[in-house]
């Protein structure tokens, strides 16, 4: 198990690392990307495990665990409201982190907090949250980080959709049945997403919001 930031109250703001060992059933302090690297304190963000995947065309595996910590919110000297949309990578094994820079020019989510995530097939999936404090809507879009390219895309999908909300949970379910034929391009597997708060309006700082108990799949193309 490993933990990453939070917040002990208002005014604290972490960017420590813990991890601990089921066998021992001891915590020890990690590292941290050092300061300066853009890696600030965070809360609301995600991490996420991700097991060793194929990373070169010739199917090459990369040989250890990891976790991808994605988006949160950073406290600066001037604002407790700064979203981060960065992809970061911490290596048990290694003890070491990385942050996964693709494109310049490329597109990529919004910063955001409070966002859903979870891994599927060689990718990471974020799901909606939200963009600033006091924001009047939360998000309703759905993007994957390409492990191997470092490249995000946003995904499209037909038909009933869930709302935009943030504080939920997602989950990967690998084995999931195909959602269509395989003929036309559907796979196995499917990211599955779990309630969350819905905001209905904003005005003076107050919020009218609706909490979810619902379930939604998504099953990505081939």
């Amino acid at each position: 198990l490993v933990i990453v930031g939070g917040r002990q109250h208002h005014s604290e703001c972490l960017r420590d690392a813990w991890a601990f060992n089921s066998t021992s059933e001891v915590w020890r302090k990690t590292s941290t990307p050092p300061k300066g690297s853009g890696y600030g304190c965070r809360w609301g963000h995600s991490a996420t495990a991700i097991p060793p995947i194929p990373t070169a065309k010739d199917g090459s595996v990369q040989s250890e665990h990891t976790i991808a910590v994605f988006g949160g919110r950073q406290k600066t000297k001037k604002s407790y409201d700064y979203h981060d949309s960065s992809v970061w990578v911490y290596s048990p094994k290694w003890d070491a982190w990385r942050e996964l820079n693709g494109p310049a020019d490329a597109s990529r989510p919004q910063a955001r907090d409070h966002h859903a995530a979870a891994y599927l097939d060689g990718a990471l999936y974020i799901h909606g949250g939200k963009v600033t404090d006091q924001a009047t809507s939360a998000n309703d879009d759905l993007w994957r980080f390409d492990f191997v390219t470092h490249i995000w895309q946003q995904l499209s999908y037909d038909g009933k959709v869930p709302r935009s909300r943030y504080l939920h949970s997602a989950c990967s379910w690998p084995s999931a049945p195909r959602a269509a034929p395989a003929a036309l391009g559907a796979r196995r597997g499917a990211v599955l997403l779990f309630g969350g708060e819905h905001i209905k309006s904003r005005r003076n700082g107050k919020k009218k919001y609706v909490r979810f108990d619902d379930v939604w799949g998504y099953w990505a193309a081939r």
